[in-house]
């Protein structure tokens, strides 16, 4: 019996023995493996907060500026959310609060992911103003790029630019022989000594038959340039709509990204191709004599850009200046290559010469009669343009089919392609910005307000689970940040 009750005690023993040895095993193991499940948790809790950060960031920027996009097709967040002041916090605050909604349920002790947010930063951001409306001018041309309408009209600018080039060092040096004969015609100590011809008596004959109000054709033109610039081209009816600069987004101080440690998405370009997409862009969303756009703060924004005035009165009457001259000297170096033109002006420039006793004076005087012609001429093509019609930009003997045509626009176009990028767009930027404030609820809305890509940081703190069997499950005790950004394309 004793020996029986010694190995029942041994064999009790040895199991013990062996239950303690295997549970001690199951432990090294069971810690192993929620050691594995929380590293791999932890990760999934990392991802599922980048996500939710995610979320919340392009729940913000889903909240663009409405009339921004509606009307000129540009992708912005107003950060001022209509207010006058600009804060960056405020945004940053629309994030936290969707990010804590994506996260609502997750602070329950049952989930996998127990985690709180701890705080949001913007931790960089750019306005489309910033460096000359650099973002501002991508997406106008990256919008242009996808328009069927910008391709024809950029071919044309571009054929037009060409052609004018080719005429370019001919008009210029024609309107400087213009120039020299007009100063010659009232300046006596200018007077050559000599005709530059000896007068035929063909020619002698030929100026007894003109007329006198041939002669007078450079008094005629003198008179007419004493009046107004509007008047003389006969446009009556102009908007008296102005605009306070100091107020205007190219004359005040500028909200100022904050940019570091953040690529621009973006790469400005100033190839001429691209120059002509913008200057599309600008015809398309802006409004100028011959084309109404509606709602707008100026009635003439394209010639507001080229001119910089703050009224419509002003910047026509610069605009419509800007285009005689373009006119006076293309119109000057054709009647300098005709023939015809030329004879006659001699002969008138001998009747004038004739009657003032200055035989000296032909040379200067046949210039001044060309120039005044040119002059003319020049009346009457602006006048052409801003009734709606076109008017060939280099006038010579090719077939109306060869021929290029220009309307008003286009002539306008051809003032801009002489302005610096940068003004072009501030410019742009400034009709962009008043015609949007004359909205309902936009009256605070300014340009430098408007975010176009931002970088953000979103600190996060998270329970532990399996590693945390023996205490409270989803005590906070782990930090992470989620990182992004968001750019508008």
């Amino acid at each position: 019996m004793i020996f029986v009750c010694v190995q029942e005690e041994k064999k009790a023993h040895l199991k013990g023995s062996v239950t303690v040895y295997m549970a001690l095993c199951l432990l090294i193991m069971l810690s192993l493996v929620l050691t594995l499940l929380e590293g791999a948790r932890v990760r999934g809790a990392k991802l599922d907060a980048h996500l939710a950060a995610q979320a919340g960031a392009d729940s913000v920027f889903a909240e663009y500026q409405r009339e921004l996009l509606d009307i000129y097709d540009i992708f912005g967040l107003d950060a001022s959310y209509g207010a006058s002041n600009f804060d960056i916090c405020v945004p940053a605050d629309r994030m936290e609060k969707f990010i804590t909604d994506n996260l609502s349920g997750q602070q329950d002790a049952v989930s996998l992911f127990p985690q709180v947010l701890s705080g949001v930063e913007i931790s960089s951001y750019e306005l489309l103003t910033d460096e000359s409306g650099a973002l501002f001018y991508d997406q106008t041309v990256n919008y242009m790029e996808s328009s069927a309408a910008a391709e024809a009209l950029t071919s044309l600018l571009k054929k037009a630019s060409q052609k004018s080039e080719e005429y370019d060092e001919e008009a210029r040096s024609a309107s400087e022989e213009a120039e020299k004969a007009r100063e010659s015609l009232n300046d006596e100590s200018s007077y050559v000594s000599e005709d530059e011809s000896e007068v035929t008596e063909e020619e002698k004959e030929a100026a007894e038959a003109v007329t006198d109000e041939q002669k007078g054709i450079i008094d005629t033109v003198k008179a007419m340039k004493d009046k107004g610039v509007l008047a003389l081209v006969g446009v009556e009816n102009v908007s008296e709509k102005k605009t306070d600069l100091s107020e205007i987004l190219s004359h005040r101080e500028l909200q100022v990204g904050d940019n570091t440690g953040t690529k621009n998405s973006y790469s400005v370009t100033k190839s001429a191709f691209q120059r002509a997409l913008f200057q599309a862009y600008m015809s398309e969303k802006l409004s100028d004599y011959v084309s109404d756009k509606g709602n707008t703060a100026l009635d003439y924004e394209l010639e507001y850009c080229f001119a910089g005035c703050a009224s419509d009165r002003e910047n026509l009457a610069k605009t419509v200046e800007a285009l005689l001259i373009m006119r006076e000297g293309f119109n000057f170096a054709y009647l300098c290559t005709d023939e015809e033109k030329l004879n006659e002006a001699r002969i008138i420039a001998i009747a004038i010469a004739g009657v003032l006793a200055l035989p000296s004076l032909i040379a200067a005087i046949q210039y001044g009669i060309i120039a005044a012609w040119a002059f003319k001429d020049s009346v009457e093509d602006v006048k052409t343009l801003l009734s709606g019609g076109k008017v060939s930009l280099i006038k010579n003997s090719l077939s109306d089919e060869d021929a290029i045509k220009l309307d008003y626009t286009l002539y306008v176009q051809l003032l801009l392609a002489l302005k610096e990028r940068n003004t072009l767009v501030m410019r742009t930027m400034d009709m962009v910005e008043q015609d949007i404030r004359t909205y309902d609820y936009c009256s605070n809305f300014m340009l430098d307000h408007v975010i176009g890509g931002a970088s953000w940081e979103a600190d996060f703190t998270g329970g532990d689970v399996f590693v945390n069997v023996f205490k409270d499950m989803g005590a906070f005790s782990s930090e992470y940040t989620a990182q992004g950004s968001f750019y508008y394309q």
